[in-house]
């Protein structure tokens, strides 16, 4: 499997501990909480912060807050509403926010414990992998005289940083030696537009980068270079038809 780099441009922020708004009671009054004010100013400070390192940013929260920002603290605080999302946390704050994390590749804030975080069994092997192999995601913070200050792992530039991520499987990624009828003509992975393409390719019975387990026509995932870009694209085979549609 190709190693591919990616540009790390979001943060998901837990709200339960780095506003805290806590969770709610889910009864049918609330009780009126006194700091909700402080709180929510914390983490609007939270996401203009990042906003001005140049990430987008998630909120992960068991509350709809987003209304609220907009309406009172948009103009004050000057977000920008199209760089932020608001997600529903239906489990404990920290594990919806690594979830969500660990699917957007992106960096994760929370004040909870996650030294225990390899033996807990909410999350699968590949979250811990991922996690694990990736540590310079996780971002502490400090709020002094209520000013959020992020904490990077030492050498990570917000907006400027890449990790390494797995390129996902398709059949013109197979090592030459797994694709059924491979040549060794040094065409593995690359498309053909057929005899009346415009440049006149003559194609081989089978090209490199087919895979198919019998002989009837077939579709397939072939990557074609593309102005320097490898772009996936459906091909079929027909044995008496042309030798590859595309």
């Amino acid at each position: 499997m190709d190693v591919q780099l990616h540009r790390v441009s979001v943060v998901v922020l837990d709200a339960e501990t780095v506003g805290p708004l806590g969770t709610p009671t889910y009864s049918k009054v609330e009780p009126k909480d006194p700091d909700r004010t402080k709180k929510i100013l914390q983490l609007c400070r939270a996401i203009r912060t990042f906003q001005d390192l140049g990430l987008h940013v998630i909120v992960m929260t068991h509350r709809d807050i987003r209304n609220e920002i907009e309406q009172t603290y948009e103009s004050e605080m000057n977000i920008q509403m199209g760089h932020f999302l608001c997600m529903k946390a239906y489990n404990p704050g920290f594990v919806d926010t690594i979830t969500l994390a660990i699917e957007y590749e992106a960096f994760y804030v929370t004040a909870a414990d996650l030294s225990n975080l390899q033996d807990d069994w909410r999350f699968p092997k590949k979250s811990k992998a991922f996690l694990r192999n990736n540590p310079e995601l996780s971002v502490s913070f400090t709020c002094d005289n209520g000013q959020f200050q992020p904490i990077f792992a030492p050498g990570v530039v917000p907006g400027d940083f890449c990790i390494e991520i797995d390129e996902p499987f398709t059949f013109g990624s197979q090592p030459k030696s797994e694709m059924a009828g491979s040549n060794d003509a040094g065409d593995s992975g690359k498309g053909y537009q057929g005899t009346n393409g415009t440049n006149g390719t003559n194609i081989p019975d089978w090209p490199s980068g087919w895979s198919t387990d019998h002989t009837s026509p077939e579709l397939a995932v072939l990557a074609v270079d593309c102005d320097g870009e490898r772009r996936p694209v459906l091909a079929m085979y027909g044995a008496d038809k042309d030798k590859l549609l595309q």
